[in-house]
């Protein structure tokens, strides 16, 4: 046998180049738009969620298999399965992992705590959607791994620009300034499938959302609901981030408290809200919860003007 000396892509289309045969055709999936670009001898396919209708009747099909829906269905679950499925974005393999969830146990109180506490995430199976995802995630060098786990500090659907996450890279210490013009993370982290570019704006999907937070999950805390609970977070967090709407209630105010007792505020790296809520309520959090730290390399909060901050915060 003749030996290829020759890279990957050369040798995976070495048989097409030799025999009689004509019309033969190679057909390449990736998750990395990077190698669509260097396998393709065409214009790759870039494939989106299912289309709503599609989906969910697929997500059905994933739930109850062949067998009929129960009569109790149409009445009870199906309002449930239909925000369910909204959440997942029209990705099949989401679909899957939460239709084989929800087939265990056919009553409202399971299938509303699947919806509320995004129990599909959890699952450890290999054939699951985090553990999938994160196939990916550990092929990435480095240096990429860690800008990207950073990224689930900022909100869902967040739309990026190069000079913020730059910056915000330089001063955690991600990346060094000083070589910073020498690579472009956020276009490398686009080639292999981490973030979406539009114009020029880079946005996360949801499920690369969710798996940021997840591989970051001892240093980073986002806080995103009103049902966060303190005892459950990481001593070893660093790095916090807030992204409530301003419905504040004694349990939330509750919960921040403990929190401060949990983690250690003094050196805390990052802190940022990300909702412009009023001065009062701005002054009020950064007193309570936070005027013990004097260690941020991060500070990002909506504000009016300077005055909503506390009188020398954090120095």
């Amino acid at each position: 046998m003749e030996m290829c000396q020759c890279g990957p892509v050369e040798t995976l289309l070495a048989p097409f180049t030799k025999g009689e045969t004509k019309g033969s055709m190679l057909l390449v999936t990736t998750r990395f738009p990077n190698l669509a670009k260097m396998v393709g001898s065409v214009d790759s396919l870039e494939l989106a969620g299912l289309e709503p209708n599609d989906f969910f009747t697929f997500f059905e099909a994933c739930i109850f298999g062949e067998h009929n829906k129960p009569e109790k269905y149409q009445d009870e679950l199906a309002g449930i399965a239909q925000k369910i499925a909204n959440k997942l974005k029209g990705s099949p393999l989401a679909a899957k992992t939460v239709g084989r969830l929800l087939q265990k146990d056919l009553s409202q109180e399971h299938w509303n705590g699947v919806l509320e506490k995004d129990e599909w995430l959890k699952q450890k199976n290999k054939d699951d959607i985090m553990p999938s995802l994160k196939i990916s995630y550990d092929c990435l060098p480095f240096d990429l791994k860690k800008c990207f786990s950073y990224c689930g500090l900022f909100p869902e659907d967040h739309e990026f620009t190069s000079s913020e996450i730059n910056h915000f890279w330089v001063a955690i210490g991600i990346i060094d300034s000083d070589h910073q013009a020498n690579r472009n993370y956020l276009e490398e982290l686009v080639d292999n499938g981490f973030l979406m570019k539009e114009f020029h704006w880079y946005v996360m999907h949801d499920l690369m959302h969710e798996l940021s937070k997840s591989v970051s999950a001892q240093e980073c805390l986002n806080i995103s609901g009103l049902d966060f609970r303190a005892d459950a977070i990481p001593q070893s967090v660093r790095h916090l981030s807030i992204n409530i709407e301003d419905r504040y209630d004694a349990n939330f105010e509750e919960e921040m408290c403990k929190l401060r007792e949990r983690i250690d505020i003094s050196n805390l790296r990052t802190l940022m809200i990300f909702r412009e809520y009023e001065e009062e309520r701005i002054d009020k959090i950064l007193k309570d919860s936070f005027k013990e730290i004097n260690s941020l390399r991060v500070l990002f909060i909506a504000v009016k003007s300077a005055q909503s901050f506390p009188y020398k915060f954090s120095k």
